[in-house]
């Protein structure tokens, strides 16, 4: 299944979104023609280079045309200084609720991010936090969001897959793994054709392994280390992984864009939940996982009793130092004790995990 099919659009579309909406519509039935499953259509705007409530008006605005999609729209960057308002933020989000957001964090001089950071998540917008990131290093084009910036010059078409049951099959036989990279190059072919007979870019796809409930990423990392998540193993599993997704790319030499790596954002895991449920992951368990994926600490919810959001961010960019790729971040901070249940949505009901 197709994950996300994602419109990245470039400056120019405060003054040309029904032409990108139609032609992502365009796109989107042509997939469908050829049988493909698309799970969400998503959207993805530019990064700021006007001020937070200049933008919220912007989408408000052209809310007809975007409203039916995911949006990516409030990308921020604080090297501009008008961006630095986290409150408006969070109004922006709170009254468009498919709007997504993120904050790119750099290597170094940061104690204004982290300023920024303190103010956004001062109070509990257990929603909005889902919809929020934090980007260590730079910018990747993907259609994984809220981490979706659109950095293009012209509109381009991206995708993110559902392929936790195909990667499962794949442990079985050779046969198997032949199966998951021949539907891949076929999706990549066609992909390809429908963007040229359309004429809008063809991006690539973010083959990153991202679970959604029962599709679970870690039960596929507990069953080839043979224990659970929070035991030794789990770091060795990872990285196998992450090293089959390699070679589905170079193998299937399909165009790839974005994070490629495995994705393991806790409250979208069934086994995930269950292991936090059981009191056996901590927030220090997960982020002790980045080194090895692309967002180890992701959609966790933590009581605020000990959060410390300078103390989480210090500790990435030092993996990220290590590692020289970026890294995504979602937290939840709440006002509530390790162990509680909150509902979270259209994410059920979570469980409060120890720092």
């Amino acid at each position: 299944m197709i994950r996300s099919l994602t419109i990245h659009v470039p400056e120019d579309y405060n003054i040309r979104a029904k032409t990108y909406v139609n032609l992502f519509e365009r796109f989107y039935e042509e997939l469908e023609k050829k049988g493909y499953k698309v799970w969400t259509k998503r959207i993805s705007l530019p990064v700021l280079n006007e001020d937070v409530d200049s933008r919220c008006k912007i989408i408000k605005d052209l809310w007809d045309v975007f409203g039916r999609y995911l949006v990516a729209g409030l990308m921020i960057d604080l090297e501009n200084k008008r961006s630095l308002d986290a409150g408006s933020v969070i109004r922006c989000m709170r009254e468009l609720n498919t709007l997504y957001s993120s904050l790119l964090i750099p290597e170094k001089d940061h104690e204004d991010h982290l300023m920024f950071l303190e103010s956004f998540y001062r109070e509990d917008h257990p929603d909005i936090f889902t919809r929020f990131a934090g980007v260590i290093g730079s910018w990747v084009l993907t259609p994984y969001f809220p981490s979706s910036p659109s950095i293009v010059d012209e509109a381009g078409i991206s995708i993110a897959l559902r392929y936790v049951d195909l990667m499962k099959k794949s442990f079985e036989t050779e046969e198997e793994f032949d199966v998951m990279i021949r539907w891949i190059k076929s999706l990549d072919n066609d992909l390809l054709e429908i963007s040229e007979r359309l004429g809008v870019k063809y991006v690539g796809i973010d083959l990153s392994l991202s679970p959604w409930m029962e599709e679970s990423v870690a039960e596929l990392v507990e069953r080839l280390s043979g224990s659970e998540i929070h035991e030794p193993g789990s770091a060795s599993s990872i990285h196998i992984l992450n090293k089959m997704i390699q070679r589905i790319k170079y193998e299937s030499n399909v165009r790839t864009t974005g994070f490629n790596e495995v994705m393991l954002p806790l409250e979208e895991d069934n086994i995930l939940k269950k292991r936090a449920y059981e009191r056996k992951i901590s927030l220090t368990t997960l982020l002790r996982l980045t080194p090895y994926c692309i967002a180890g600490l992701d959609m966790t919810v933590v009581s605020r009793r000990r959060f410390d959001i300078k103390k989480i961010v210090k500790d990435l960019v030092s993996t990220y130092e290590i590692k020289r790729r970026p890294l995504g971040f979602r937290v939840i901070p709440v006002n509530r004790e390790a162990g509680d249940k909150i509902s979270l949505g259209r994410f059920g009901e979570s469980t409060v995990v120890e720092v």
